[in-house]
């Protein structure tokens, strides 16, 4: 299939240029953007089948209008001759300076906009679905099993490249005894509704500050979404603000956060703070 087949099933749509990644085809119109799901098959789900393909750009527009409301449109069925041959995920087109990896790199961000941010994903969590929270993480033993799981996926070249300074039986020992030690407090997490489809993917490069919004886009889809503990989003977001030294506005992201969820924390944020100055020890070893 040419991308260029995909254009001429949009005949209203002006075109003006196209983009490809692994697993998809995106074409770009000066107000909208549409994404073409590949017939391929990837770690997490079977693209081959066009009925699939139907389902996950759903997927993914459901997840698109808790994280970035303003942004994902609708499924369009293209056809030719009358029939449907593919689907396409309809978006909205936004502004490229207005992507938050780009406003930290020029420092134009403002009190209000961190303080927008962290209110926006904080509403996004209370949204968000907690359907299937028991199946996926039914207990501390099966989420320690998934943590675990994770290091398997690296190959031993892949390991050292990614975390020269460990050796792999003391990373999973380390982890596992961080997992144990703090088993009551995940168990909490979970029975509170605080595991629950997450973004998955909350950096920078994928969060857009506009003035009339402020969007979360490419949500993980892990077959159905991502689950995952909601402070999984907001640690992905403080990296990036320490990143760039940006500790006060770290500071205003976390407060603006927690006091905007309203599913609440209550004494949480001082739980969590002495939970993570005990983490496992994933600062580099030194000889």
């Amino acid at each position: 299939m040419n991308v260029w087949d995909f254009v001429a099933s949009i005949p209203e749509v002006t075109v003006e240029r196209t983009a490809e990644t692994a697993t998809s085809w995106l074409l770009f119109a000066p107000v909208e953007v549409f994404k073409i799901h590949k017939p391929v098959r990837v770690e997490n789900a079977d693209l081959t089948a066009l009925p699939q393909r139907q389902k996950v750009p759903g997927n993914e527009l459901k997840m698109g209008q808790v994280f970035a409301k303003t942004v994902y449109k609708k499924v369009r069925a293209l056809k030719t001759g009358g029939k449907i041959f593919e689907y396409a995920l309809e978006m909205r087109r936004i502004p490229e300076q207005t992507n938050l990896l780009e406003c930290l790199f020029r420092k134009t961000l403002t009190d209000t906009d961190v303080r927008r941010i962290g209110q926006t994903l904080a509403k996004a969590h209370v949204k968000s679905g907690t359907n299937v929270k028991a199946k996926v993480f039914g207990s501390v033993d099966s989420l320690q099993e998934r943590i675990l799981g994770l290091l398997t996926r690296f190959n031993d070249e892949t390991f050292s490249i990614f975390l020269p300074h460990y050796e792999r039986a003391a990373l999973e020992g380390e982890l596992t005894s961080w997992v144990e030690a703090h088993a009551k407090f995940l168990k909490e997490r979970m029975n509170r509704s605080k595991v629950k489809h997450i973004h998955g993917d909350a950096h920078a490069v994928n969060v857009y500050v506009e003035k009339e919004s402020i969007s979360f886009l490419d949500a993980r889809q892990d077959v159905e979404g991502m689950y995952g503990d909601i402070l999984f989003d907001l640690a992905a977001l403080t990296k990036d603000f320490r990143s760039f030294r940006e500790d006060a506005n770290d500071t205003r992201l976390a407060r603006d956060y927690m006091g905007k969820n309203t599913t609440q924390h209550e004494a949480e944020p001082r739980r969590i703070d002495e939970m993570l100055a005990r983490p496992p020890r994933l600062q580099e070893h030194t000889d």
